[in-house]
């Protein structure tokens, strides 16, 4: 990422306590590329991330990202309304991700495919 404030060098020292208010980065979408998810293929890891949420004791909210070998991603987590979401290959994942913050993660050792995951 280059960052450039409206300094030169020509501005003299006061420029260096230039203050950079937001970067931005330019990139293709990656999200709505991903493979297919087929029930055969194998897990490889899973992230459990924390959002802010509006509601709630903790004012934040959960969710678990499954990736597999093959590179498609499955979300899953439970609403406040007791709902529980499956999305495959969502299209805003990355972004949702930036925003988040990674509470852990693990390889999958215990579900051995997609199948084994439905099965819960």
């Amino acid at each position: 990422i280059e960052v450039a404030g409206p300094c030169s060098a020509a501005s003299g020292p006061s420029c260096r306590d230039e203050l950079i208010g937001a970067a931005f980065a330019l990139g293709k979408a990656v999200d709505g590329l991903r493979p297919a998810l087929s029930l055969d293929v194998r897990l490889l890891r899973a992230t459990q991330y924390a959002e802010a949420a509006g509601d709630g004791a903790l004012r934040c909210h959960t969710y678990v990202v499954v990736e597999a070998v093959s590179g498609a991603h499955v979300v899953m987590e439970k609403l406040p309304d007791g709902s529980v979401v499956w999305e495959e290959n969502g299209a805003a994942l990355a972004f949702r991700n930036s925003l988040a913050k990674v509470l852990r993660t693990a390889e999958c050792k215990t579900f051995g495919t997609v199948l084994d995951l439905r099965r819960l």
